[in-house]
């Protein structure tokens, strides 16, 4: 077995056991491919080394592609466990790590779930003519702190 050969299968041992871990994470998941891209950057392409890892994990090339996606776009010291992996992934639609981190960090404060994120998100697109509604699109109960949302964005009374 040529030293190719042995990072390959230590790459690949790597995977398998995060996959078959009870509580597989995701993103250690995405950061595996990530770091078996650049290891073998020079032998195989991504698309390889996705069906590969499809071959070991029997996860499919899409969800690997998007573990790998928002693993990229948060690096480790912008990931926050306070939030879910989902919400990460809703935020890894931003073009920038500050949009993504602001989002997150709305996401946290406001204890907003990942649907909730994305229309926030989406919200934040919206042309300046919204900008009112964008400002504060809740209401907070106020025993709780539960923000709560109408279909309009609209503060609920």
């Amino acid at each position: 077995m040529n030293y190719d050969e042995m990072k390959f299968q230590e790459w690949a041992s790597r995977g398998i056991k995060l996959v078959r871990a009870e509580c597989s994470n995701k993103f250690a998941i995405g950061d595996w491919i990530l770091n078996g891209e650049n290891v073998f950057q020079s032998t195989m392409t991504l698309q390889d080394l996705l069906l590969k890892a499809h071959c070991l994990t029997g996860l499919s090339t899409t969800t690997l592609g998007l573990y790998r996606l928002t693993a990229q776009k948060f690096p480790a010291e912008h990931r926050t466990e306070e939030l879910s992996y989902a919400h990460h992934q809703e935020a890894s639609t931003l073009e920038t790590i500050e949009e993504r981190v602001r989002a997150l960090d709305y996401a946290r404060k406001n204890k907003i779930s990942k649907s909730m994120l994305r229309k926030w998100i989406k919200m934040q697109r919206v042309p300046e003519a919204n900008k009112a509604v964008k400002e504060d699109f809740s209401c907070r109960c106020p025993e709780c702190g539960y923000r709560g949302y109408d279909s309009t964005f609209r503060v609920q009374k």
